[in-house]
């Protein structure tokens, strides 16, 4: 009978041990690989006019043999992967991106009309009943081009400006935008003569029925006279609205950078020099020291006219009403500001080091 006992006693415990040993989480070793992780291009200039068609394909094998979550994570090449994005989730072993899409997720890594090298890497995420581990693919990395997604805009929404600074040729006259098509409308000038004279035009000829002219209390109309600057030559934002058939403009004595990630010391923002796109005189750029922290692209070293970004924008869209510009890394900096098109203005930010 003792040796009965013993037995059951023995017994149990060879039941528990087991049953013990069913219950235990995988250990790291027995993460789900990747294998043959494979994108299809090596090289890929990305091209507006090709928004729909298919621009890259990612294609990995697996061991997996229960649920898995593929992630595609991409960076800019020697990062480490520190600042990593997320292109997609998947449970397939294989997804592909239209040109449109992919420029999108680019452009959130190297800004718009932009080219650099960027690395992708798979992660494998498997759940179990009390964590979740994860492993990483080899790391490729390709050349990349993107473009800026430029915006076409047309009547109702478009006022050309012709005027003396550029011999009231209509056809290459530049123009403010709706860009709500709310009736207010916008954009950055360069008048070069020192006493601008213009008109606001809707379409592309002169006819009395849309060239609009000065009517006195700083309204625009019909049969009026030409529209004159105060201030001589230089950049101005200039401004409409049909809805109060008012117009106005401020000069532009100088573009800088203000904020938190701007290192004290400064009375005066640093001011962003004239850029290379230098015959519109639209263009900004600096390279300066920048701390971990925000700023914001203001003009005339005030907020009156400031841009951020807005998170539901596409990266590198400035915004009037947008946050400010976050930094994340200490470093130098290159920053660039385009106000050449109406409606379609542009920043990027590059690390130097």
């Amino acid at each position: 009978m003792v040796l009965y006992r013993l037995f059951l006693i023995l017994l149990g415990s060879v039941v528990i041990m087991s049953c013990s040993k069913t219950v235990q989480e995988p250990s790291a070793s027995a993460l789900v690989q990747v294998q043959d992780f494979h994108v299809s291009v090596s090289k890929l200039i990305l091209l507006q006019g090709n928004a729909s068609n298919p621009a890259i394909s990612f294609t990995w094998k697996s061991d997996a043999r229960t649920q898995v979550t593929y992630t595609i994570e991409a960076a800019i090449s020697g990062t480490s992967f520190a600042e990593p994005i997320v292109l997609t989730s998947t449970n397939e072993t294989d997804v592909y991106f239209t040109v449109k899409d992919f420029n999108s997720l680019m452009c959130k890594l190297l800004y718009a009309n932009n080219t650099g090298r960027v690395e992708f890497r798979i992660r494998t995420e498997q759940s179990f009943s009390t964590k979740q581990d994860h492993a990483y693919s080899q790391e490729i990395a390709i050349d990349v081009s993107t473009y800026r997604n430029y915006i076409t805009y047309s009547d109702p929404n478009v006022f050309k400006i012709p005027g003396n600074y550029q011999n009231w040729i209509l056809p290459t006259a530049p123009a403010i935008i709706s860009t709500g098509s709310d009736g207010e409308y916008e954009g950055y000038v360069n008048f070069t003569n020192q006493y601008p004279q213009l008109l606001m035009v809707k379409g592309n000829a002169w006819e009395t029925k849309n060239t609009y002219s000065y009517i006195g209390a700083d309204k625009f109309g019909f049969g009026g006279s030409v529209m004159c600057i105060s201030g001589g030559a230089g950049v101005y934002l200039f401004k409409a609205s049909t809805n109060t058939n008012k117009w106005g403009y401020t000069k532009i004595n100088s573009w800088g950078i203000a904020g938190v990630s701007v290192p004290p010391g400064n009375s005066t923002d640093p001011v962003m020099q004239t850029g290379e796109t230098g015959e519109t005189g639209l263009s900004w750029s600096i390279t300066t020291n920048l701390v971990k922290g925000d700023f914001r692209i203001r003009a005339n070293n005030a907020d009156a006219i400031s841009f951020g970004q807005k998170a539901s924008d596409e990266t590198g869209t400035p915004s009037y009403n947008g946050d400010n510009i976050v930094i994340k890394t200490p470093g130098n900096y290159t920053i660039k500001l385009e106000l050449g098109i109406a409606g379609n203005y542009a920043y990027s930010i590059q690390k130097n080091n």
